[in-house]
């Protein structure tokens, strides 16, 4: 019906803008088309953490009256975030609030570590540094490994060898230090403890170790390590539950009717 008046009004003098019972369009010079006019043309907003995203979402009904309860809203928890859709009558016509998460400089430096590489003995302390209120024991984690630092090519007598330590494992191994053949034992943590917040503007902090293993480089006669976290999809599954629940309490009781789903 829509199309047989359109084409009916092309062929004659166009309008720029015309009424039908689907409502008003408008002429798009561009296309050579006329389109529809949206009844409410949506913003699309974005906060960066769950607390902000549920004072937006009590905001919104707080907006659409006493009654609402969230009635015809729906909020969809996904892996990187949420979504928040504020009048699910309107369908693409709505309004939405994005909850994109954003980690904060500890977790960006795990992820980091964790990405494979290989780091020298210089670089690794770098990054532990950058971090360092969040390693519990810093000051005695950062004197073993700089023991570590060798000033010249050093031969290794042993590969490292995983032990148990008073408090956690460690690595040892044997290297000689100069030409007369005097010998060393080298020692290296098996963990790195890590305690902080992970998600910018969130109150909850992690617990989470990094495990650490040192890599001799016969070649060249340094020692490179090797990060890795065993948990970490364990630990951003947490982080996902723990928004999932805190968006939950404070919203329930003034958004009995809103529908909120998970998508992950």
């Amino acid at each position: 019906m829509i199309k047989g008046i359109i084409e009916f009004i092309t062929g004659l003098k166009r309008p720029e803008l015309i009424d039908t019972q689907d409502g008003q369009y408008i002429y798009n010079d561009a296309k050579q088309s006329f389109e529809r006019v949206p009844v409410n043309r949506p913003f699309n907003r974005t906060v960066c953490n769950v607390d902000s995203f549920a004072k937006a979402v009590l905001e919104e009904i707080r907006r659409d009256g006493e009654d609402s309860e969230g009635f015809g809203m729906t909020v969809i928890f996904e892996r990187a975030g949420a979504i928040f859709y504020t009048d699910d009558s309107i369908g693409i016509e709505q309004n939405k609030w994005s909850f994109d998460r954003e980690f904060t400089l500890l977790w960006r430096v795990v992820e980091a570590l964790c990405s494979g590489q290989k780091f020298s003995h210089r670089a690794l302390l770098d990054k532990l540094e950058s971090v360092k209120i969040f390693i519990p024991g810093f000051e005695n984690l950062y004197q073993v490994i700089s023991k570590l630092r060798a000033s010249k090519k050093v031969n290794f007598v042993s590969n490292p060898i995983f032990s148990d330590g008073e408090q956690a494992g460690q690595y040892e191994w044997e290297q000689k230090i100069d030409s007369n053949g005097t010998t060393e034992k080298a020692v290296c943590p098996s963990e790195i403890p890590f305690k902080g917040k992970i998600v910018r503007g969130s109150e909850i902090e992690y617990e989470f170790s990094l495990s650490i293993t040192p890599v001799l480089d016969e070649e060249k006669g340094q020692i490179l390590f090797s990060l890795s976290m065993p948990g970490f999809d364990m630990v951003l599954d947490q982080v996902r539950e723990d928004e999932y629940q805190a968006f939950c309490d404070q919203v329930k009781e003034k958004a009995k009717e809103l529908l909120i789903l998970r998508s992950y």
